[in-house]
């Protein structure tokens, strides 16, 4: 459907077009007043109809009945906006704009009454006739926090006429922007040390935030401050804060001497986006309880006094305290006993600490003997009860170490007047000597005055540096080690002892006390001396085969050594249990058979001798033994038998044949020479080889025929292989040489006929028996003289064995393209290379129906007017089929239709649209069947079908879209749209005094053809008023009184720019 265009009428019979007070926009369908003037309220009504002029035309008369009516200008946007309250200053928040319908100026004006600065401003952009904008600037900072979440924008609107007071309201979106605060600081908090867990803490942590949501909700937590990690994390564990409330509970154990008091960082956090905080200090002190023991001061107590000192002595004052140091308790104290006596030797004062002396030191006797000059006594603490009762930990205890310091009254003692020892000739440097007794030196007094240096002197005075003691310096007492510094005189054959002298002195005392001892150490004689051989090795030789206990050679060695260091004793070794030797004299001699001593197995013999002396020392030599060759072995060959191949015709082998063989004698015992034999008398083919009598190659001395040999040769020739040495007497062997002739594939395969006919329905389906060919190779072995049959088409395939030919899975035939097929069948044998033949068979393919018909196009398309008569062909849909007897029947049917608009006709519910066409079924010819009607489908798509009926198989069928387009007829006149009517009245009003060309209202019709143009004209009605052609707003032409023009009628006609359609 096309827009109309509005107008007034043309023919002017009934209207004075310069007397009406309406004209009209072609484009709009306003209607307005043309001139200046003014009119109080307009109604318009339908009074009738008319026809006119030679072309028909419908004319709808309204009447407008006007009254003079005022204008105030109108704004947008509405009357609520919204806004984050952190919006910055000078953002734009918005843009109004008002709207009048007299076209006059409008001024916009901002009323901010006593604010200031203003909330916001006003920025006028546009000031044109009827229409004005103005930009809003935010010109304040908003907040949410602790006032209303709402502000109002007032202002007017003037348009010289009127003035008016507007309101916006400006709704504030909260922003979270507040931390929470928190109140009642600082916090300080009391717990008594004993609490027990879960007590509550603290609940006095309060906090506000004038966020609003989820902003001014808040979140607890506590994190230790001012204290090392441990103990931040001994805080974590023993308070824990509500995250909700903020209460403080106790989740842990307290302990006053340890941890007096905790300071944590209290943080409250928001759950705004992104959270808000804020921290405040809590300190909690830990209220002491009676429930720690005493601690001592000074420690370590570790007094030094010398010995010998009177009774009454003071050794040290010790001083405790009360753990409780918030409740403290008084302290006394005592001396416990201990295991070595030493407390008896000492007193305290319960009240004053102070210890004393109340026995004999001794340093070296005694307790304090025993306790090496150290005593260690315990001293105990005790609280004596005020009043304040403590069930446990009353008391407690520490060591006082006490050292008693010695005087020097005291020189070395040895434990010995002589020292006897021994030690090995030749010992390493290190080596301690071994002595019957310990050496033990000794000095009562006790530190600096017991410390020794212990030194060596030769008998006439001088230092030892043969010998070093161990250790050099003695604290008090200790045994003495001595050990070997210079071996040189060790040497048991130069001197069997050794005297020297040992000095213990005192190495820090003014006396400078000393004491010696003469020490006697024995050399104790060592196997020192290795054998020697009297060579550096042996070689001896004897025959092979030679008897048991044949001597071989004779061994020799020495050995410096007397005594049973020096008796030598010999060994063989590795000598294969062939050969021994005599221990005391060193004679070898066989120990084997004479048949085990074979040359040709093993003609050198490597042992080695070892030699040992009395004392374990032992040396070795190598000793070979050669044996000499006797002839008795004879050739052996490298393999237990020979075997090749070789193919009929070929006069040589490939690779070369050579036969190899060793002896293991020597000389002409191990020369070797080659013979063929046969193995029969009946069958000989000496004649056919020929070997190399030094080489060993066996060779043919001309090429075999293999089927000259005969079926019951078998194909496979045996001969033997003589090698015999050139000893004497002689020795030989043989083995089998075998050789496989292979037959060669020399005869071809051979059809029984070179043409074969058949033929076959192109309908044949899959395996359908075709004809069967035959061929035969008269090669007598296999694979040479099997045949094996194939064919070079994907529409038959032959059985590779039988030679039957059947059509292949995926053949198709079709007579009318292809009647006959010439197939080359080709026969191979399975020989190397192969040999092969081939055979033509001629195959007929015979006719049957089995092609669907087809159109000469896929679709078709036609144009046509719906005034079409009924019998009129518009389109010829042909089709064609390939087979001979075909019988071709056609048929139609609608699918879709669209209307102009492109939307999908219903054909449920649009019946008579189905037999709009019709179709010839015999000739494919389409002609109207109905009356056609645009404006209900302007295109139609329509399948045409055709069926073979003279098909083998049912389904011959082909389809085509056959696509239909409806022209349009002028069969239509225009409408007035009830959408813009009142009950079928236009009803408008207009100012008294209406300026010229006001627009009163606007009409509008529809032509539901196409292509039409709408014109409009006023045929009944005041003169004040005149309407567009082209668009149909009535204005006003002139200055307009109500009380002489009350109305006016208005009419339309279409015009067709199809010259053959009517115009209606």
């Amino acid at each position: 459907m096309e827009d109309v265009n509005y107008g007034e009428q043309e023919d002017k019979k009934n209207t004075n077009v310069e007397d009406t007070p309406f004209v009209t926009n072609g484009l709009t369908s306003i209607i307005r007043t043309p001139g200046s003037q003014r009119i109080d309220s307009c109604s318009l009504v339908t009074a009738g109809m008319a026809a006119t002029v030679d072309i028909v035309t419908i004319i709808l008369l309204n009447t407008f009945i006007c009254a003079v009516l005022g204008s105030t200008p109108r704004i947008t946007p509405p009357s609520h906006y919204s806004v984050r309250e952190d919006t910055a200053i000078n953002t734009k928040l918005f843009t109004l704009t008002a709207i009048d319908g007299d076209n006059d100026h409008i001024a916009i004006a901002y009323v901010h009454g006593n604010q200031v600065p203003p909330l916001v401003r006003f920025v006028q952009t546009v000031n044109d006739p009827g229409r004005a904008s103005a930009d809003v600037f935010l010109n304040d900072k908003l907040d949410t926090d602790g006032q209303s979440s709402q502000r109002f924008i007032f202002f007017t609107l003037n348009d010289g006429h009127t003035s008016r007071e507007h309101q916006i309201t400006l709704d504030l979106i909260d922003v979270n922007d507040i931390s929470p605060e928190f109140h009642g600081e600082p916090y300080r908090a009391k717990v008594q040390e004993d609490a027990s867990i879960g007590s509550l803490v603290y609940s006095q942590i309060s906090t506000t935030d004038l966020d609003t949501g989820y902003g001014g909700q808040v979140n607890y937590s506590m994190e230790p401050t001012s204290q090392s990690v441990a103990m931040q994390n001994a805080a974590k564990k023993t308070f824990q804060i509500n995250s909700s409330s903020g209460v403080i509970t106790l989740t842990g154990t307290l302990d006053y001497e340890t941890t007096p008091f905790y300071q944590f960082n209290i943080t409250a956090t928001d759950k705004g986006s992104p959270p808000l905080s804020s921290s405040a200090i809590l300190v909690i002190e830990v209220m002491d309880v009676q429930d720690s023991p005493p601690f001592f001061q000074g420690l370590p107590y570790m007094p030094t006094i010398p010995e010998g000192v009177p009774l009454g002595y003071s050794v040290l004052t010790v001083r405790a305290q009360d753990g409780d140091l918030g409740v403290p308790n008084q302290i006394k104290f005592t001396l416990e006993p201990d295991d070595d006596n030493c407390s008896r030797l000492f007193n305290i004062d319960a009240t004053t600490g102070v210890i004393t002396v109340s026995g004999v030191l001794d340093r070296d006797a005694g307790p304090v003997y025993t306790a090496n000059g150290v005593c260690s006594v315990d001293v105990t603490a005790f609280e004596v009860n005020n009043g304040t009762p403590q069930p446990r930990n009353t008391s407690t205890s520490t060591p006082m170490t006490i050292t008693v310091l010695d005087g020097n009254d005291n020189a070395p003692v040895f434990s010995e007047s002589h020292y006897s020892g021994t030690v090995e000739e030749n010992s390493a440097l290190g080596i301690p000597i071994t002595t019957h007794d310990p050496i033990h030196v000794s000095d009562l007094d006790q530190g600096k005055n017991a410390e020794m240096s212990i030194t060596l002197l030769n008998p006439d005075g001088s230092e030892n540096t043969y010998f070093e003691p161990l250790p050099s310096t003695v604290l008090s007492g200790g045994n003495i080690l001595i050990r070997v510094v210079n071996n040189s005189l060790l040497d048991y054959e130069a001197r069997q002892a050794i005297q020297f002298v040992i000095v213990a002195r005192e190495k820090y005392t003014k006396e400078n006390h000393s004491s010696n001892v003469t020490v006697t150490v024995n050399i104790t004689n060592m196997n020192d001396n290795t054998p020697v051989f009297t060579d550096s090795s042996y070689t001896f030789s004897i025959p092979e085969n030679s008897d048991n206990g044949t001597a071989v050679g004779q061994i020799q060695a020495t050995d410096d050594d007397l005594g049973d260091f020096g008796i030598l004793t010999y060994r063989l070794l590795r000598g294969d249990g062939k050969f021994t030797i005599n221990d005391k004299t060193g004679e070898v001699i066989t120990s084997a058979r004479n048949e085990e001593l074979d040359r040709e197995r093993k003609s050198l013999y490597y042992m080695m001798c070892g030699v040992t002396d009395g004392g374990g020392r032992r040396t070795t030599t190598g000793v070979t033994v050669t044996l000499t060759d006797v002839n008795d072995n004879a050739p052996v060959f490298s393999e237990p038998s020979y075997q090749t191949t070789v193919r009929e015709n070929t006069g040589r082998f490939n690779p070369p044949v050579i036969v190899k063989s060793t002896d293991t004698d020597v000389g002409n015992n191990s020369v070797i020479r080659y013979r063929l034999e046969d193995f029969s008398d009946k069958m000989s083919f000496t004649k056919n080889f020929s070997i190399n009598t030094t080489s060993g190659e066996i060779t043919l001395t001309g090429p075999l025929d293999y089927e000259s040999l005969g079926i019951s040769f078998g194909g496979d020739i045996q001969l033997a292989v003589v090698a015999y040495d050139l000893g004497d007497p002689p020795q030989e062997s043989n083995v089998t040489f075998t050789v496989n002739f292979q037959d060669a594939n020399d005869l071809h395969p051979r059809f029984n006929m070179t043409n074969y006919n058949a033929s076959i329905y192109e309908n044949s389906t899959a395996g359908q028996h075709v004809v069967t060919v035959s061929a035969e190779d008269k090669d007598g072995t296999s694979p040479n003289n099997e045949v094996f049959f194939q064919v070079g088409s994907d529409r038959f395939n032959v059985n590779t064995s039988t030679g039957e030919i059947t059509v292949s899975q995926t053949a198709t035939f079709d007579h009318d393209i292809t009647d006959s097929y010439d197939l080359v069948v080709v026969v191979r044998d399975g020989g190397q290379p192969q040999n092969s033949a081939s055979a033509t068979v001629h195959i007929a393919i015979l006719d049957v129906n089995n092609k669907p018909p087809s159109f000469d196009v896929s679709g078709y398309t036609a144009s046509v007017s719906e005034h079409t008569a009924q019998g009129t062909v518009i389109q010829n849909c042909t089709a064609s089929d390939t087979d001979e007897d075909s019988l071709l029947q056609y048929s139609l049917k609608v699918t879709k239709a669209f209307d102009e608009f492109r939307g999908e006709v219903n054909l449920t519910t649009s019946l008579p649209m189905k037999s709009w066409f019709s179709i010839d079924n015999m000739t494919g010819a389409v002609w109207v069947n109905g009356e056609l009607d645009r404006e209900a489908a302007e295109q139609v798509i329509l399948v045409v079908g055709v069926k073979d009926l003279h098909a083998a198989k049912g389904g011959q069928t082909a389809t085509a879209e056959l696509v239909v387009y409806l022209e349009d007829y002028n069969d239509n006149a225009p409408v007035f749209d009830n959408a813009t009517m009142e009950n079928g009245v236009y009803d408008a009003k207009i100012m008294e005094n209406a300026r010229n060309d006001t627009v009163i209202t606007t009409v509008k019709a529809v032509d539901r053809d196409k292509r039409q143009t709408v014109t409009y004209s006023i045929i009944d009605g005041d003169s004040k008023f005149h309407v567009n052609p082209q668009s149909g707003p009535p204005t006003s032409p002139a200055h307009y009184d109500p009380g002489t023009h009350s109305q006016s009628t208005n009419n339309k006609r279409d015009t067709a720019n199809n010259l053959t359609s009517p115009v209606l």
